[in-house]
């Protein structure tokens, strides 16, 4: 088959999806890292260096990343770009959201081009295939895929989904398929790299050669041998890959739910995600979704099986090519919304390519209808042509342009934490994890006591909340109310026997309420577990020097100092513990060593003074005096020494 080619017509498209792209989006390349951005970038230390690249592509065991070598290496390079820096992180997601709109045009154009459509598609085809990618592409469903930056798994993944099938399909119309196959093998593989849900690409092309190119699977196998064979290649990859440590394999069967009851809860969710293709109203970064139940979800359990059979039906039986959007939309779905129970019930992301199969049919059934009314109405052939493409101009640019616009309002969302998890609140106020999150997002930006009423909440809907117990803790021993923390750290220690967090802040709590000596037994206890928690040595030697022990409490200061050799506040301690035992001179140097790092700390000041003020250097010491007096003029023991010394 020739391909029929208009390049100004093709060229003014192209430019059309990168300039309402950019423009969708334009407000999502700033913001905050958000929910497992922190511990798939921040706090991931694969990503820190390139080199050596084996290093860049291998995420820790029993990560998010885990399994997902591309998505990694992409991090890799963001990172080495801007560091913590979000600008080359959102930029790089944006062009992958971008290239995927580009492909999915030239997957739809090629296909309404075939043979095996009615002509009439052949004479509109840049035009339908504009139409959907545009709608797919400033669909604000896609915001989650885009927006939020470690969701580039799905995005990345899409556009290798997108790219093998345009390969392959550009193989069967070229007359030397063997680069184009190689291509295809070569997206494939980045697709393997980047998410398991590719696994259904391969079912999908050979569902579509058989529709739109060969007449039967197996005149489909026979002229593609080579293909199916490189993407069996690619399965068999996966799959090993997903053995050894995919992220599949950690986040399966992690719910209380089994196949029957996740299956059962997904037909709800199916249908709120196709809900959310037609009216993108109240989109939310995590769900609270239960179990569903027989007597709640059989309604849409049975209307979903019906669904899919039709589909089938249409495909397999009657050969409609109407029928692949339909299996494409419910295919993608499956390895996350089938029988395989996942940890997260719901996630907006997981329309991203689905979406694309909603879109055609809607598209396809608006041209349809639209067609069939204006061949009613007497018009001639030049005015039939003009008033269907104005009128389809004019439609799809209202709605390209009301999408864009939830689209822009949504990445606002995602500007910071706290408006994310504000919002997430707003719209799932029982999700307990939200109600943690908006707290901790809170605490972060110094608003400790806004942030309790969220931990308390969280801890009301989710009694067994370890995080969101801690985090009230922490909460309170900020504010400077360390008794209000000593009954949820308790809590916590009881859904996690032995926590080393939270043994070390119960430490430090007790050490703030008075009682030093029923502190040491919880660091001991974050100790004996080689728990590398900052500032333990610290506070175990505080907690020693406060019951009278400087001198066991000195080898901790020093095990301190070797991992913070710059801590004004450790030499500190150390110079008292030292003073304590006699050891004058040394502490001087330690109380001296603390001004240099911090030359306004008022402690430093008074202590070097007292030291100096006991070896009958008086001078020195009132000089330390007066400094330790001008940081803080309340001072009244400080006061009255002077005083003393200047005979006043």
């Amino acid at each position: 088959m020739t391909i029929q080619k208009n390049p100004l017509h093709i060229q003014t498209a192209i430019i059309a999806i990168i300039l309402i792209g950019l423009v969708a989006y334009s407000n999502s390349l700033s913001g905050e890292f958000v929910f497992d951005d922190l511990v798939n970038i921040i706090e991931n230390p694969s990503v820190r260096k390139l080199w050596p690249i084996g290093d860049a592509l291998r995420a820790p065991l029993g990560s998010g990343l885990a399994g997902r070598p591309i998505i990694n290496l992409s991090l890799a390079i963001n990172y080495a770009i801007s560091g913590e820096e979000v600008w080359s992180y959102h930029l790089l997601n944006l062009l992958i959201h971008i290239l995927s709109a580009l492909t999915l045009f030239g997957i739809l154009r090629i296909t309404f081009l075939g043979e095996k459509l009615p002509e009439r598609y052949h004479k509109v085809s840049t035009e339908l295939a504009l139409g959907c990618a545009l709608i797919w592409m400033v669909h604000p469903l896609q915001t989650q895929s885009v927006t939020y930056i470690i969701q580039r798994c799905e995005s990345l993944m899409g556009l290798s989904f997108l790219l093998t099938m345009y390969c392959a399909i550009r193989g069967w119309k070229s007359n030397n398929p063997g680069p184009w196959r190689l291509f295809a093998f070569m997206a494939f593989l980045v697709g393997v790299g980047t998410k398991e849900v590719i696994v259904v690409a391969p079912f999908l092309i050979f569902l579509y050669d058989m529709l739109f190119v060969h007449e039967s699977p197996k005149e489909a196998f026979k002229q593609s041998r080579s293909l199916y064979a490189w993407l069996a290649m690619g399965l068999v990859l996966l799959f090993v890959q997903t053995a050894i440590g995919g992220t599949v394999a950690s986040g399966a069967f992690e719910v209380p739910a089994t196949p029957f009851q996740y299956a059962l809860t997904q037909s709800q969710v199916i249908f709120h995600y196709i809900g959310l293709s037609f009216w993108p109203h109240k989109l939310c970064l995590d769900y609270y979704w239960p179990i569903a139940k027989l007597g709640e979800a059989y309604l849409s359990a049975i209307l979903l099986v019906g669904l899919i059979s039709c589909s089938l039906w249409l495909v397999l039986k009657k050969k409609n090519l109407w029928g692949f959007p339909a299996i494409w939309f419910f295919a993608i779905l499956a390895p996350t919304s089938s029988i395989l129970p996942l940890r997260e019930i719901i996630f907006e992301y997981r329309m991203y390519l689905p979406l694309a199969g909603l879109v055609a049919l809607v598209v396809l059934g608006g041209y349809e209808i639209g067609r069939t009314l204006f061949s009613r109405l007497p018009l001639s052939v030049g005015q039939y042509n003009s008033s269907t493409r104005l009128l389809g101009f004019g439609l799809l640019a209202v709605t390209v342009g009301i999408l864009a616009i939830l689209t822009l309002n949504r990445n606002s969302d995602y500007e910071n934490k706290i408006r994310i998890w504000a919002d997430t609140v707003a719209k799932q106020p029982q999700n307990s994890r939200a109600q943690n999150n908006l707290g901790q997002a809170l605490a972060e930006s110094g608003k400790h006591r806004e942030s309790i009423p969220y931990f308390q909440e969280a801890v009301r809907i989710k009694p067994d909340y370890f995080d969101a117990y801690s985090n009230l803790a922490l909460a309170f021993f900020t504010l400077g109310e360390p008794e209000k923390s000593i009954l949820p750290l308790h809590n916590a220690m009881k859904i996690k026997v032995g926590n080393p967090e939270a043994h070390f802040l119960l430490g430090r709590v007790m050490i703030a309420v008075g009682k030093p000596k029923d502190a040491i037994p919880h660091f001991i206890k974050v100790q004996e577990q080689q728990w590398r928690y900052p500032h333990l040595h610290n506070n175990l030697g505080v907690a020693l020097s406060m019951i009278g022990k400087p001198q066991d409490a000195i080898p901790h200061f020093l095990e301190e100092l070797k991992v913070l050799p710059d801590s004004a506040h450790v030499h500190s301690n150390l110079g008292a513990a030292l003073a304590a035992i006699g050891k004058k001179q040394e502490a001087i140097q330690h109380f001296r060593e603390t001004l240099r790092i911090k030359p306004d700390d008022e402690k430093g000041h008074s202590n070097l003074g007292m030291v100096l003020l006991e070896l009958g250097r008086r001078q020195e010491a009132i000089t330390h005096f007066r400094e330790a007096l001008k940081m803080n003029p309340n001072n009244t023991n400080i006061r009255n020494y002077l005083l003393k010394l200047e005979g006043r």
